[in-house]
């Protein structure tokens, strides 16, 4: 963190939120594929908020601060894809704050199926193809 001026802020307090959600993911190159658990596919049910955790640090002489997020896979997570969100909101001396957000998909696994539909909505006259 630095300020306006160009100095660092060292000795910083700064705040940071974690969150994780279950999410969606598509391959490069496979848009209109979907790659997602067989009942959201259906229910289109809303993102879900899997954990939130908040941690402090404080920054260092050069203005600098880190969070090291790990993640280890436990039985909730059932193969789907995770969004995990991580926001940091640093202060100054003046109690000023300047706050940075980013987010990156965590997808389990090294192979998916993905389905793509023909259309994606059928009426009671449209007939039954296998």
């Amino acid at each position: 963190a630095k300020y306006l001026a160009g100095g660092s802020i060292s000795n910083a307090k700064v705040t940071w939120s974690v969150r994780e959600m279950t999410s969606t993911y598509t391959p490069p190159g496979r848009h209109g594929y979907s790659f997602q658990r067989f009942s959201d596919f259906w229910f289109c049910l809303p993102r879900m908020h899997k954990s939130e955790k908040s941690f402090e640090t404080t920054t260092d002489s050069n203005g600098c601060s880190k969070l090291l997020v790990e993640h280890r896979a436990t039985h909730e997570h059932d193969g789907t894809p995770h969004t995990v969100t991580v926001d940091a909101t640093v202060q100054d001396i003046n109690r000023q704050q300047m706050s940075g957000s980013t987010s990156f998909v965590l997808h389990p696994s090294s192979t998916y199926v993905g389905l793509k539909a023909a259309r994606t909505a059928h009426t009671d006259k449209d007939v039954a193809r296998s």
